[in-house]
């Protein structure tokens, strides 16, 4: 049988609180007997006090003539007789005056010549005076003091009345025990469903996410472990939910990617085969070009993959990034002039060297390109800047385009993401496949460096990475 969280800690402070009440009840029980008898005795211990008198009696009357007079029923007090040791108390019957219990005083031979709640006479037996409290006078034993019932102690010389105030004492000890373990329970009753419930509901929405319910999250009311422990549930869901938007999003994007260009090579075949076009280089090379198309697609999309699950491979090298820069951007020049775009570079020549992979680097670096020329109009300015710092090499690209939203501007790194949702990617541009920004972030970060962009709308757009030096 498995009991919940909440029975489990029940069960435990059950135990605890029995040990700690019954310890505590059981120590009060006894310090208050014990204090109360010492009390009684006046701070010393009873039996030994009443053999003092009785041996003080025994020295001054030479016998024990008389004794059952003192101790028996209606008898005197031994008070007189108490020696200066026996404390500040009689031990008279009937209170702090008096004798108190039931007891006998045997002779040295151990014949029985006081007797506390009758007439004396008949022979101690051997166990008796063996258990009893001897009686020494001068050095020698004139008697034994014995006990009626019981065992020989404070107890067993108290009077029924001091017998029934300890009684009553401990069973209020008990009570008030038993409260103080009745109220902690409820208490701790309490507060253990207050902390098991919390648990309860995370575990409800923990079963609900697992069965496909994203958008479950619990309420954090206080600042404890176990809120922190919602907290990060709620955050765990949530970006749970976002990376099943955003997978949904892909699909629907790469079917989108997909589709035209296959709607393309479909149609133009179909007419070939049908004789509506002939089969020629003009036809057939629109279907080639839609091909090519998808082929980058596909590489794009492995590439980024890769790069996401930590597997990109990286031939690291010795670069030299102002040779590099330079080169990309001159690969860049007929079609910056074909749009009457003014391409410039400041790259100097003194950079230090990096390690880096200067293939993946030189795809970094073009994708950026690709898209600043892009979206910059006729006339307008493309500037490619290289500099170096202390520990990083930044190289930033900026355009004078129409810039982007602050809004679109943190996910424009997101696989397929356009700021601008009417814009349809040119059938003839094959960079174009929605993922080269993507792709540039994750190479930079496996490269161990940073990307990011700036832009304000009508202010053009600044695209930068740094990379680590060394």
């Amino acid at each position: 049988m498995r009991f919940s969280l909440f029975w489990k800690i029940m069960a435990a402070f059950v135990i605890v609180l029995a040990m700690g009440v019954g310890g505590v009840t059981l120590i009060a029980e006894r310090t208050t007997t014990s204090e109360f008898q010492r009390y009684m005795f006046g701070g010393g211990s009873g039996p030994e006090q009443l053999a003092a008198s009785l041996a003080d009696y025994y020295a001054q009357t030479g016998s024990w003539d008389g004794v059952q007079n003192l101790v028996g029923s209606g008898g005197m007090t031994l008070a007189p007789y108490a020696s200066a040791g026996a404390g500040g108390r009689g031990m008279g019957r009937g209170g702090p005056g008096g004798i108190g219990g039931r007891f006998m005083v045997a002779d040295a031979q151990g014949s029985i010549v006081a007797d506390s709640t009758g007439v004396p006479g008949g022979q101690a037996t051997q166990d008796q005076l063996a258990r009893g409290v001897p009686i020494t006078v001068n050095g020698k034993r004139a008697g034994t003091l014995l006990p009626i019932g019981g065992g020989l102690g404070q107890a067993g010389l108290m009077g029924q009345a001091e017998q029934n105030f300890i009684n009553r004492v401990n069973r209020a000890v008990i009570l008030a025990g038993l409260i103080a373990g009745i109220a902690a329970l409820l208490l701790g009753f309490m507060v253990f469903r207050g902390i098991t419930a919390p648990l309860n509901k995370l575990t409800a929405a923990a079963d609900a996410v697992a069965a496909g319910d994203l958008a479950q999250r619990v309420e954090i009311h206080s600042g404890d472990e176990i809120a922190r422990l919602g907290t990060a549930f709620n955050s765990m869901a949530a970006n749970l939910q976002r990376s099943e938007q955003v997978r949904k999003e892909m699909t629907a994007d790469i079917a989108h990617e997909l589709r035209t260009p296959l709607s393309v090579i479909q149609g133009n075949l179909e007419a070939v085969l049908d004789g509506v076009y002939p089969a020629d280089a003009e036809h057939i090379q629109p279907a080639l070009d839609q091909a090519q198309l998808l082929a980058r697609l596909v590489e794009d999309l492995r590439t980024l993959a890769l790069a996401e699950a930590g597997q990109l491979s990286l031939d690291l090298q010795s670069v030299d990034m102002s040779e590099l820069v330079t080169r990309v951007v001159a690969s860049f020049g007929p079609k910056a002039a074909a749009k009457r775009v003014t391409l410039a570079v400041d790259a100097p020549a003194s950079l230090p060297y990096l390690r880096a992979d200067g293939q993946r680097i030189a795809q970094v670096l073009t994708n950026l390109l690709g898209n600043a020329l892009r979206y910059t109009p006729q006339d307008g300015r493309v500037d490619v800047r290289l500099k170096a710092e202390k520990q990083s090499a930044t190289i930033a690209v900026s355009d004078t385009g129409p810039g982007i939203a602050r809004d679109d501007l943190p996910r424009i790194f997101d696989r397929f993401y356009r700021a601008d949702k009417s814009r349809v990617r040119d059938a003839q541009d094959a960079s174009g496949s929605g993922l080269g920004l993507a792709i540039a972030r994750s190479i930079v970060e496996a490269h161990g460096g940073r990307i990011w962009a700036e832009s304000e709308t009508g202010q053009g757009t600044t695209v930068a990475f740094a990379l680590p030096v060394g």
